[in-house]
Order: C-alpha cells, then sequence, then structure tokens
C-alpha cells in the first residue's frame, strides 16, 4: 500500500497513477479497504489508464461494506449519478447516509442535495439545510455555499443576510469559484 501511495501522491517519486493503480491493487486485493477505495476512485476517474466504473463499483463495494467511509460516500456518487449501474436513489441515500453517520462531509453534502431536490425522498428545504449545516461546519465549501444560498433566499433557513455573508465567505476563502462570486455580489450589494 505504501508505495502505491507514493506514487499516487508524488510523494518522493514522480506522480504516477498507472503506478499507483499496480500497487494499491495488490493491496486492495489483499483487503486493505483504504486501498479498494483510492484504486476504486482512480478507475473511475480513469487516471489509472482507462475508465472502468465497472471495477471501481467492486472495489468501492468491497470498502463500504467493511465500513471505510470515504468508500461508502463515492458509491453513493455512483449510483447517485448512475455512473456505471443504473442510477438509483434508494442505493445513494443509503450510502451516503451510512458515510454521513461516520463523519464523512461530502456524504452530509448529497443528502442535502437529495433533499433539496426530492431524490429517494420528499423535497424538505428545511432537512437539506441540516444537513448542508453538517457537512459545512466539517469545512466541505460545497455545503457552506449551499448554506449561504440558503440563508441569502430564505430556501429551507430564516433569510439572514449577515450569516449568508459569513458561509459564502467560509467558501470563497476555500478556494471555491461560485462561493467567490456569491460573496463578491452579496458584498457589492
Amino acid at each position: 500500500r505504501n508505495l502505491g501511495v507514493l506514487y499516487l501522491k508524488g510523494w518522493g517519486v514522480k506522480q504516477d497513477y498507472p503506478q499507483a493503480a499496480i500497487w494499491l491493487g495488490k493491496a486492495a486485493e489483499r483487503g486493505d479497504v483504504q486501498s479498494q477505495n483510492e484504486l476504486g476512485w482512480l478507475l473511475s476517474s480513469g487516471l489509472a489508464g482507462r475508465q472502468d466504473t465497472g471495477e471501481a463499483l467492486k472495489w468501492f463495494r468491497q470498502a463500504a461494506e467493511k465500513g471505510e467511509p470515504t468508500a461508502q460516500k463515492n458509491l453513493g456518487i455512483l449510483y447517485f449519478y448512475g455512473n456505471g449501474v443504473k442510477q438509483n436513489d434508494t442505493e445513494a441515500r443509503q450510502w451516503f447516509k451510512k458515510a454521513a453517520d461516520a463523519g464523512n462531509p461530502q456524504a452530509h453534502y448529497y443528502l442535502g442535495l437529495m433533499a433539496a431536490r426530492g431524490r429517494g425522498t420528499a423535497t424538505n428545504l428545511t432537512a437539506a439545510v441540516e444537513h448542508y449545516r453538517s457537512a459545512a461546519a466539517l469545512g466541505d465549501p460545497t455545503a457552506q455555499n449551499e448554506l449561504g444560498w440558503a440563508y441569502d433566499t430564505g430556501a429551507g433557513a430564516k433569510a439572514d443576510e449577515k450569516e449568508a455573508a459569513q458561509w459564502y465567505r467560509k467558501a470563497a476563502e476555500a478556494g471555491l469559484a461560485i462561493a467567490q462570486h456569491n460573496f463578491g455580489v452579496m458584498c457589492a450589494n
């Protein structure tokens, strides 16, 4: 696993995703859940030299079933978008819920998105805001921006310009372009 991580991150060696996939694959075969998740990510993104969402699904599922929160979130994303699998909101929600319960901020964001869009559940903007708040508190900039939007527009939360500006600013400082725009517009007005 360690050699795979070095190639994945480019620590002490030239970054080489195909080499990372080889070494992470060896560790994944031995049951290392972090390697299974990282290999799934390389395969789903195509960075390993080829995009293989079916193989990514296999590795994400193995790690997710062993309780790896990032793999649970990644598996949820595959089902949410229908990447390599039939789009399935029930499956997506189930995996996002497990990952969120383990403290994964992006899983909270996706649960909020599902609640806001009525995917896999009834549309509930208040529930969406609660998930965005959980993700934002854990440092997720996309959720911070969504929380800013909720306070800015009063969608799911009581309109509060000061609170909106605070969340837009946090997301903007994290480098999220849309939040930089939203914060700039708010300051200009």
